[in-house]
């Protein structure tokens, strides 16, 4: 019982951590995207104060099947809004790229 409440713990400091690099992670994708439209338009005004950075709201939690009581069922189809679902899409590819050996369900 320790060892699970224990790895439970651990998966939360963990995906606090996870998040913060998906936040930098993010915000490195926004800069090169900036960067590429530089490139392709001749700008005069070299200014980019105006340029929000932009951080998610999200906040996802990575759990360890062995220390959490998880059930997988694909019955059941969650219809997401469209911006959740291109959110979505960017935390999977930077999870993919931190841990290529993991799975996400």
């Amino acid at each position: 019982f320790t060892q699970k409440l224990e790895g439970m713990f651990n998966d939360l400091y963990l995906s606090t951590d996870l998040n913060q690099n998906f936040n930098k992670y993010l915000i490195q994708q926004q800069e090169q995207q900036l960067q590429n439209q530089k490139q392709h338009t001749i700008n005069l005004i070299n200014d980019n104060s105006h340029v929000k950075k932009y951080q998610s709201d999200l906040f996802v939690n990575i759990l360890n099947s062995v220390y959490w009581p998880i059930t997988t069922k694909n019955d059941d189809q969650l219809r997401l809004h469209p911006k959740f679902v291109e959110l979505n899409k960017q935390f999977c590819d930077f999870y993919e790229l931190s841990n290529p050996t993991k799975n996400l369900f």
